[in-house]
């Protein structure tokens, strides 16, 4: 299907979020209880960026892949529940994330992002923010 001029194999606004371990720290320190990065349920956690850097990011290689962001995720109340226990434990962190992290008029983290070139992705794979 095409969505937002991206070619997609699946029915959502991307094929891969990607998310910054930086950015949950930075938001479990605006929490009185961290939350797990589980509850974004990302296909790709960054690490050793800066916080929220990915809002700016142009491009990503990743092993020999190439990303380009589509755009921010808009969050839900499935950030509320706890993916273990498959029960909402109060409105956070969706509440903060209103408060701090806002795009369009909704809570955003992480971002939503296309395959411009395809190719194999592991597990701790450099990242390469390109220009």
């Amino acid at each position: 299907m095409q969505r937002e001029g991206v070619a997609l194999a699946f029915g959502d606004a991307a094929a891969l979020l990607v998310t910054n371990a930086a950015s949950l720290d930075a938001l479990n320190a605006a929490l009185q209880a961290p939350v797990p990065m589980d509850r974004f349920r990302p296909n790709i956690v960054v690490d050793g960026a800066a916080a929220f850097a990915e809002d700016g990011w142009s491009q990503l290689r990743i092993g020999n892949a190439v990303l380009a962001p589509v755009h921010a995720c808009g969050r839900c109340e499935v950030t509320t529940i706890d993916q273990e226990l498959g029960a909402a434990l109060g409105d956070e962190p969706l509440r903060t994330l209103s408060r701090i992290r806002v795009r369009e008029g909704e809570p955003v983290f992480g971002v939503r992002y296309a395959v411009q070139r395809p190719g194999r992705v592991r597990v701790g794979d450099g990242v390469d923010a390109l220009d």
